[in-house]
Formats: structure tokens, sequence, C-alpha cells
């Protein structure tokens, strides 16, 4: 089909599935709408410019809307989706994720990634986004935008081979952490003649190394939202021949200081732009100093870890080997580590270190509170370890701009050992190389996870043979997308647990509460251990065959609950013929999602069909709080609530208590008719339902 016709085609999708919504014909509207979306994303994929992807993607997105609005009126309805993790969907989310602090910034296509931008000709490029903000900047008023050339006293460079971590000046911008992961990158070239950060600056030469541009544009390439990204213009139709990010422009005071990063004498230029462009990214010059391995993610792709010293899984000897064999040995693979990296496995972890907010009087080594040190050498000469730290902050004239600027006529460079730093220093951020590590990305689009990123390093022994992630957000209905990221230093296959099947139920009721203020019985009674189990929301989970009436195949059945974060769940399913139980036997329970857990339950079972009873608790009793079901299943289901016991009876409440001379034993023993009689007359034909419970006993 050719491409005129395909976009006919999805546009008739469209149109069609709107008709069925007006129709109310909402079955046969979701077919419709689903596959528009997978038609626009197919279209998409092959789109040859960034402006039809972008037309194409947003277009399915609206497709994709109306999915989730029907869903919402009729919620009976069969689930019909696209493949979430297919190629289509993947490269939508990527391309809907595109949009950064209101300026659109593609992905680079895979044969992007390695060429090179051609320069257009004509007139000195000025940014159509115009310049990063500069607001709180100290002196603001008096800053001024310069090309290089108006201001440097020598010919201009981008790059000089002398150029070292020591050379690198941070000013009034308080992105100390962006400063320091520029003085890891430096350090790691001079030490194992890497290009880190400086490959991903375009235009560049026959070597790959950054270059002066002829008409002041320039690139860089991103690692952000799960794509390498160009950070590029405002408008949408672009090429990587005019999505160039920066002009070469810089914010200088009216004395032609740098407000900025410079690297002072040496005049190098990469450093100053690279930092412009990363401003630009994250909003502005009034950019908070934050963690070296966020930065470095972005900036070169490295694998964060944020390493907490006062915390109590914080191990000192274990820590100080595992950073010195990455920074200066490398790492000890297991066989068939994926180990795509230099012979001598040296270089495979940069650090940068943080220090606490507020700095304690009694030390006696002159740190900065909030900020961020480059590390630059490790050194273990068997009887002692120590680290050497730059501290790049420092004013490049006599005259302090910020009380807290040290003088640069100070060595910013300080030795200390291994208990030093973990005494002083409250975050070690490391970035690993991700060419060490299998990997595994999934794009989702969903409404789970927050706008930080979030990292966890995981131990795991050969048995450990399945893990599950489950990402969560408590904050309300916020759509947000995010990428997981799966690094393993053995081949991994990681895959989402999805959906088991087209079937799908969820029950959200403001349960864990009384059932009717005026009534003493509740409906969170808490573990199986307590009396009061039985209270406990009970439902009769039905499921039916699958095709043929007298088909008794298992089936699938995924099964979860959620609710507040303070609620301990659990959820217990049992062979009851969907009755309400009191007490379950151990031969009861068919499928249990196991400890309780705090937000979230979930469990996976074989079914036969069936009726069953499945029942919803908090590990105490009168934990309230709301909860939903979720269901999923390859064969049809349904879910009902089972009414509490003694619903629509008259209650009567007897209490008494046992003295020694009328605890009389079980029956069957001597004096079991000396326990306590009661009579009951019953004026007509009726049912009773009798409880019995034991209360301790409280002295006063």
């Amino acid at each position: 089909m050719s491409g005129a016709k395909q976009i006919h085609a999805a546009e008739l999708l469209r149109t069609k599935a709107i008709q069925k919504e007006l129709e109310k014909d909402y079955d046969a509207a979701l077919e419709l709408h689903v596959k528009a979306v997978e038609a626009f994303l197919q279209l998409a994929d092959v789109a040859k410019d960034s402006r039809s992807r972008s037309i194409y993607a947003t277009a399915a997105g609206r497709s994709l809307d109306r999915v989730k609005e029907i869903k919402k009126v009729k919620t009976d309805v069969r689930p019909i989706a696209p493949d979430p993790y297919s190629s289509q969907v993947q490269q939508y989310i990527l391309d809907k994720s595109s949009l950064i602090n209101g300026i659109r910034y593609p992905a680079w296509d895979m044969s992007e990634l390695h060429s090179n931008p051609r320069q257009s000709s004509g007139a000195v490029h000025s940014d159509p986004d115009g310049q990063p903000s500069l607001e709180t900047i100290p002196q603001a008023e008096s800053i001024v935008w310069l090309r290089p050339a108006m201001v440097l006293s020598r010919p201009l460079r981008m790059m000089d081979p002398t150029l070292s971590p020591e050379d690198v000046v941070q000013s009034v911008v308080t992105d100390c952490s962006v400063v320091a992961a520029i003085s890891v990158c430096i350090q790691h070239g001079k030490k194992f003649g890497s290009k880190l950060m400086i490959s991903s600056l375009y235009p560049q030469d026959v070597h790959g190394l950054p270059c002066l541009s002829t008409n002041g544009e320039y690139a860089l390439r991103v690692f952000i939202n799960g794509a390498q990204r160009k950070v590029s213009k405002s408008f949408e139709q672009l090429s990587l021949a005019d999505a160039l990010l920066i002009d070469d422009t810089l914010p200088f005071f009216e004395d032609k200081q740098f407000v900025g990063v410079s690297t002072g004498r040496n005049q190098a230029l990469w450093p100053p732009l690279i930092e412009k462009a990363y401003m630009k990214l994250m909003g502005g010059y009034n950019f908070p100093g934050s963690n070296s391995g966020v930065d470095l993610h972005v900036l070169i792709g490295w694998i964060p870890e944020h390493v907490l010293i006062r915390s109590s899984q914080f191990r000192k000897e274990g820590t100080w080997m595992r950073i010195f064999k990455g920074y200066t040995k490398g790492l000890d693979y297991p066989t068939g580590a994926v180990t795509q990296v230099n012979s001598s496995h040296s270089g495979l972890c940069l650090a940068t270190l943080g220090t606490p907010s507020v700095i304690p009087e009694s030390m006696n080594v002159n740190l900065l509170p909030a900020h961020n040190y480059a590390v630059i050498d490790l050194e273990d000469d068997e009887e002692d370890q120590y680290i050497t730290l730059l501290d790049p902050w420092c004013q490049s004239t006599s005259e302090s701009r910020l009380p807290e600027m040290k003088s640069c006529e100070f060595d910013p460079k300080l030795r200390l050992n291994w208990r030093e730093i973990y005494t002083y220093f409250d975050t070690i951020h490391l970035s690993w190389d991700p060419n060490i590590f299998s990997k595994v990305y999934y794009n989702l689009d969903n409404r789970v996870l927050t706008d930080l990123k979030i990292q966890k390093r995981v131990v795991l022994s050969p048995a450990d043979n399945l893990i599950t992630v489950i990402s969560s957000l408590e904050k309300g209905d916020v759509d947000m997308r995010y990428t997981i990221a799966v690094y393993s230093d053995v081949e991994v296959a990681a895959e989402p647990s999805g959906q088991i099947g087209p079937y799908s139920k969820t029950v959200g009721l403001p349960i864990f509460k009384e059932a009717n203020p005026s009534l003493p019985r509740r409906t969170s009674g808490g573990n199986h251990t307590y009396p009061t189990f039985m209270n406990n929301p009970q439902y009769r989970l039905t499921i039916h065959p699958k095709g043929s009436i007298n088909n008794n195949a298992p089936t699938s059945l995924y099964f979860s609950v959620q609710g507040s974060k303070d609620l301990a769940l659990n959820v217990k399913i049992a062979w009851s013929g969907g009755e309400r139980l009191v007490i379950p036997g151990k031969g009861d329970i068919l499928a249990d999602s196991g400890a309780y857990s705090y937000g979230i339950a979930y469990g996976e079972q074989l079914l036969k069909p069936g009726k069953y009873t499945l029942i919803v608790s908090t590990f105490e009793p009168r934990h309230q709080g709301e909860y939903e079901i979720n269901l999923q299943s390859s064969s049809p289901l349904d879910i009902e609530p089972l009414p509490m016991e003694g619903v629509g009876m008259y209650p009567a409440t007897l209490r008494g208590t046992w003295r020694q001379d009328m605890a009389a034993g079980p029956k069957g023993s001597a004096r079991y008719f000396s326990n306590p009689l009661l009579k009951v007359s019953i004026p007509t034909s009726m049912t009773i339902m009798y409880l019995q419970g034991t209360f301790a006993a409280t002295g006063g």
C-alpha cells in the first residue's frame, strides 16, 4: 500500500470510530480506535522526517485517548489494546516524551548517532529559542551575551590536549554536579584515552573530536527520556542538518569574566558550550547542583549508582574494593559476561562525592556544604586507601562574587584517606560503563512513575532466576511516561508480565470501613490469626470455561489489590464453592499473594473453571482505607461481593466471665455440663448464627 493510501486508511479508521461512538456502539468504536492507533503508529515508524513522525504520533495519541475514555464509560467492554511493547508503540512513547521544558528534543535515528551534521551556510547562527534563563544568578543585570571571539585574548580553540581537571573553574552558577561531571570526564580521557562527553558535541573532525563551527552553531547528543536525543529547535520540521542546539554566545560579566564554567588560561571552548546546552535542557542557568551520576547519565549515558554512606546497608571495605577495582583495574566478571570494553578493563567507573547540607564545626577539613567534589585519583598501598578530590568552585578574579567561593590561588585538589571520606561525606555518586552489562529497555506509557530518576542495585544469586519489578506512583491521576532499563553482568532476558489474557475485571470500593456507621461491626478484620478475620471483604470469583462448556482446562489468573501505601495488604483465593468462609483451612487456600506488603499485593495462579472465594485483608484489624482489586484471566470471569455473615439478622450480644469453677473443659470431659449454659427462647422457626470470642482481661 502506498504512503498516501496508508494515510487515507488510518484517517478513515478514525472517522469510522468516531461515528460508532456517536451511535453509542462502543464495542465497535473501541476496536476501530485501536486499529487507528496501530495504523498511525506504523506511519510514524516509517516516517522520513521528524515533522511527519510527530503528526502521526499525535494522531495515534488522540485515538488512544478515546480508547481510555470509552473504557471509562463502558466498563464491561472486552479490552482491546495495541501491544505496548511493539516497536510502533515504543516509538510513539519516545516521540510523545520529546517535549522538555517547552522545547522539543526529538530522538536521533540510529543512523544519525555517529554521523556528523553538515553546517548550514550563510549568516552567523543565532538560536531561535533564545538564550537559557539567567534568573536568580548573582549580578544578572550586569551579564551580557557575547561570542567568545569578542572576549578571549587568544585565537579560539575547541580542544586543547593539555587540558586537565585542575583547569576547570566553576563560577557563580550553582551547577557543581555538572562541573564535577566535566572534570571526571577530562581526567578519564587523560588516564584512559577516552572521549567521554566530548564525543557528544558536534560538529566533529575526522578523529571524532568536536571542532569549531564555521557559523557558530553546535549540537549536543544527550540521553534523556529513554532515548539519545538531539536538543533541537522549538519548531517541528527538523533534519539533523539544522537540529543544532545552541549558538556560541556565552554569558559574561561586564569585566569579561565567565558566568558559567571555564578553563582558565587554557580557554578550551567545549566545557562552556556543553554546560550551556545542558542548562538549556534543564530550563536555565538557575540550576541547583544535584547528582553527578544523573548528569553523567544524560551527558554520556553511563549508569548512575547512588551510594548512601549513612545507610545501614553501607559497607566500608566492600564499597572501596568495588570503586577501586572499577576505577583502576576493572571488575571481576563471571563467565559469559558482556565486556565490550578495552582489554585492560580499566576506567569502568567514574565517581564524585557529595557533602551534607550542614558541615560540623569539628571537621578539620575545609569542605563546602551540599557540594559535589570530583574524584580524580584513587590509591591503595595495602596499608591505607586514598582519594584525590577536586573542587573547581573558585572565582577567576580576586574579587569574590559569592561569599562561599574560594580563591583560585589555592590548590583545588584535596587528598583524603578512605576513613575521612566516609566520615565527612554523605553520598558517593558512581557512574558505570554500560558496555559491561547486558541491557534491556522498555519505554512505557502509563500513570505510574514520578519525574525523578529512581535507581536500585540488586545482587542476585544463581538460584534467583526470576525477579518481578513493579513501578508505582502515589500521586493521583498523572499522565507520565517512563523507561525501565535492566542491566546485568550476565546475559538476561526481561519481559513484561503484561496482561495474561483478554479478560479483566476491576473492583474498587471504599471498604475496610464500617459498613454502616450505626452498626458495630467492621470489615477490616486483620490477618488469619485474629478471630475477626472472617469480617474481611470476601468475593465470589467465578472462572468460566474457555470455549466449550465442558472444557475443564486450567486458566491463568493474575490477581492484585492496590491501596494506600500505609495499608499492609494480602489476597487469598480459596476453594469453597464461592461461599463465604469463616476460617479457611490449609487445604482450602489455592492462591496467596504471600507476605503482607504495603500498597500492593499480587499473585498469579493456574485455576480450573469453577467458583472460588477471594479474601482481601490488612495485617492488623480496623486499618481503614480504599482499595482496588484487579483480575486478569485467559478465560471469562466474574466477581461479586459476598454479604457479611449476619446481614439482615437481628443481633443480640451476651457477655460473661469464665471462673475457675465454670471452666469445665471440652465436650467429652466429665464436667462438660458445668460450663456456662444459656437459654435461648425461639418464638418461631428461624436461622441462628452464633459467634464466640475470647478477650484478654485488663486490670482496673
